[in-house]
């Protein structure tokens, strides 16, 4: 039976035949599988008189048995018999995944002639799985993902693809759409015509969705009738008009750009005319200038939020005179709109209102007011973003309104936001702003001196290395003198020295403070890499790297790690100890390219060990294992063990109590995440300091202090709780120097649990609005 022999001897297969009359099941089983191995041509009417539904080995073995047999014919018979017959489901078994000419003929026959829906999903369902023959096989891997669609055309391909387009325009509804969802899953082609007239008579919101999944695969110039007609029509849901929009405007040439303005005016006020107005915005020579005045003055605030959007972006000239009136508009999302509009379109005339409105009660607001009076270049706004300094929510832009409009003067408030902020993007551009002034032509020495102090300090305090001075590539026989130069800090004797040495500033990118280099060009040699960093203590660190290449690490003229060449350059791959002395600190890092055609990159960071044995053992488990991000989700939102949600936000889900969390990994280090945990207190952000209250009463209250005005405040304490408070009955106030977030948090979580919840957090990646 191992040897394709071809077919049995027939009176044999007889004879085997006749022993199953007996009914018992283990013969009825044997007499299966042999006659399945004669082949024999009358297995499919013995199967039928014979086959009874016992166990799954017998029903695998018939299968096999109607297979082997190749009389398609008599197969095809069986998908006739009534429905709920066994003997037609195991039929429709054997006929699966059997690329048969005259198989895939009969099934067509019967499909078209087919009335019962449930009997014509069977047949098309068959027909599916044949469409293409497989591709060369690949290993999957041990837990393999569904079975991809198969990608070989054979003879029967387009037969198949024709009969399913017919089954799209059965009248029965339900066929359709579950048809509709096999082509999809089997990558078989559907018609735009065909969908095309469905979608005129559908309503359905899912079945629409699926046929707007179809219709992103078709050519642009066969689908934009079908999806402007659903783009227009109030019938159909917000959802899937927005999604026909983002497929008609994906493929609209520059020719095409008036067919948005055409829509626009066939469209009510709303969510989908605000975002036709934002897609026109990206299309300058579609005329839609006028269509967007009016519509700024539309009774709809999301329209007229966009179309003030769209004027800004476009430059439109007309629009001065909207955009004053809309900021005084009642909503805040217009009036932000405006506000970003204003500095885009450098109306200096309305900068009193950018003032005022940089005081507004809504965040976004604020951004975008001081973002624009940065970009108008107005330094009555310095004021307004030093306060805003401490506020998490406008923090970044404020920074970013310092930078601009202010000098070294505020040198001191920069580098102390730096210094108590985690964030990756707050201390990147500190860093960037305390250099730019400190480069200024006119700034005397000691002050240069003080301000590369306070980025060394910045980076003593985060183990962030943002600024590097870059020499390079040098060749071998030059780079010992250079290193020897500017190995260590640099002193009254040795400043001439490094001095002499030309170098240029490179900041770090991204969370992971990456350096990335330039090709060597040709030249055979490496890139020296060196900063600074201010510890007011020696300190025990643990330094970590990457490198694209060879990697050697000094720190202050002494060699504390080598690493061998490395292809890919993955995220902390090194791991080493050292100790910081008190004071300036000097690391080198010596990086050799793998050739002198590919760019060479690197990191290096470090952070402070731990003085407890349990949170150096979890911090070293969270650096060095990965958790799943699934149980780490409902850690954080289980409310008695995590209890993040009680005072973190994330999404639009929990409390606004302590720090926004979304997009926290693509904000903070891993290690500032873990840090943030295990020691709360450590670095506090601005705007989260801990208040103890004291009551005339005598009751104390601790907590963090989210709303107030003239008469009241809202304290909210370490358990969530949040206590309203009469300020003519407060007797004393006091700011601590410790984290609301309560202590110990880890030991409620195994190890396991702890490295979950840190992984879940890293991969919260999008970047919140700022």
């Amino acid at each position: 039976h191992r040897l394709d022999a071809g077919p049995g001897d027939n009176e044999m297969a007889g004879r085997l035949a006749s022993l199953a009359e007996g009914g018992d099941p283990g013969i009825l089983l044997e007499v299966c599988v042999a006659l399945g191995r004669l082949g024999w041509a009358d297995s499919p009417a013995w199967l039928e008189k014979n086959y009874v539904q016992i166990n799954p080995a017998l029903t695998h073995a018939a299968q096999q048995t109607l297979r082997r047999s190749k009389n398609w014919p008599a197969l095809l018979k069986l998908l006739d018999e009534p429905e709920g017959k066994p003997i037609r489901a195991l039929a429709l078994r054997a006929m699966a995944d059997q690329f048969v000419p005259e198989l895939v003929d009969g099934v067509i026959e019967r499909l078209g002639a087919e009335k019962d829906a449930r009997r014509g999903f069977e047949l098309a369902d068959g027909l599916s799985r044949v469409y293409k023959k497989p591709g060369p096989w690949v290993y999957w891997g041990y837990c393999p993902p569904p079975r991809p669609a198969n990608t070989v055309s054979w003879e029967r391909s387009e037969a198949i693809e024709q009969a399913l387009d017919r089954v799209l325009g059965d009248k029965d509804q339900s066929l359709r759409l579950a048809v509709l969802r096999r082509m999809q899953r089997e990558k078989i082609s559907t018609r735009s015509a065909t969908l095309g007239r469905w979608l005129r008579e559908e309503r359905n919101a899912d079945h629409v969705a699926a046929i707007l999944s179809s219709l992103r695969e078709r050519p642009a110039m066969e689908t934009q009738e079908y999806l402007a007609a659903i783009v227009t029509s109030k019938e159909h849901t917000v959802a899937n008009r927005l999604e026909a929009l983002a497929l008609l405007a994906a493929d609209l040439d520059e020719a095409n750009e008036g067919k948005l303005r055409d829509l626009a005016q066939s469209t009510e006020d709303g969510p989908v005319m605000a975002s036709l107005l934002s897609l026109i915005s990206k299309r300058p020579k579609s005329g839609a200038v006028p269509l967007l005045l009016d519509k700024a003055s539309s009774p709809s605030a999301e329209v007229r939020a966009a179309a003030v959007e769209a004027l800004a972006k476009l430059k439109a000239p007309e629009a001065g005179e909207p955009v004053r009136e809309l900021l005084k508009d009642q909503n805040s999302g217009v009036r932000r709109a405006a506000a970003a509009a204003a500095g885009r379109l450098k109306l200096r005339a309305a900068s009193d209102t950018l003032l005022r409105l940089a005081r507004d009660t809504d965040a976004g607001v604020r951004r975008a007011s001081l973002e624009s009076l940065r970009q108008l270049g107005e330094r009555r706004a310095l004021p307004l973003a030093l306060a805003a300094l401490t506020d998490q929510q406008t923090d970044l832009t404020a920074l970013a309104c310092v930078g601009d409009l202010g000098g070294s003067e505020q040198a001191e408030v920069v580098s102390d936001l730096g210094k108590r902020s985690l964030s990756a993007e707050i201390l990147i551009l500190a860093i960037r702003i305390l250099t730019t002034w400190r480069n200024q032509q006119d700034l005397p020495d000691h002050r240069q001196a003080e301000l590369d102090r306070a980025v060394a300090e910045l980076q003593g305090n985060h183990g962030t290395l943002v600024r590097w001075n870059v020499v390079g590539p040098v060749v071998s026989s030059s780079a010992s003198q250079i290193i020897k130069r500017v190995a260590r800090p640099v002193s009254d004797t040795k400043e001439a020295n490094e001095a002499s040495v030309r170098r240029e500033t490179v900041f770090a990118q991204g969370s992971e403070s990456r350096i990335k280099l330039a090709a060597a060009k040709g030249v055979d040699g490496s890139w020296l890499a060196y900063t600074d960093v201010v510890v007011s203590e020696a300190t025990a660190v643990q330094f970590s790297a990457s490198s694209r290449g060879a990697i050697q690490v000094f720190l202050n003229g002494q060699t504390i790690h080598r690493g061998d060449q490395h292809a890919v350059s993955e995220a902390d791959s090194e791991r080493f100890a050292a100790t910081l002395a008190k004071g300036t600190n000097r690391l080198l890092v010596v990086v050799s390219p793998l050739s002198t055609k590919r760019n060479a990159e690197f990191h290096l960071g470090f952070r402070r060990k731990s003085s407890s044995a349990e949170h150096e053992k979890l911090t070293q488990a969270a650096l060095t294992r990965i958790g799943d991000a699934q149980r780490g989700r409902k850690l954080f939102f289980d409310v008695e063990k995590g209890k993040c949600i009680k005072c973190h936000r994330l999404g639009d889900q929990g409390e606004r109590i302590g720090p926004e969390l979304t997009g926290l990994g693509s904000r903070f280090s891993p290690i500032h995440i873990i840090e943030s945990i295990l020691e709360p207190s450590r670095t506090i952000a601005p705007g989260f300091d801990t208040s103890t209250i004291t009551l005339k009463s005598g009751r104390v209250l601790t907590g963090i202090i989210i709303t107030q005005t003239e008469k009241l405040l809202t304290l909210a304490d370490n358990q969530g709780q949040k206590h309203e408070i009469i300020k003519s009955e407060i007797e004393e106030r006091q700011t601590q120097p410790i984290s609301t977030m309560p202590e110990g948090l880890e030991k409620q979580l195994s190890t396991d649990e702890f490295i979950d919840l840190i992984t879940f957090l890293i991969s919260q990646k999008e970047t919140r609005g700022r």
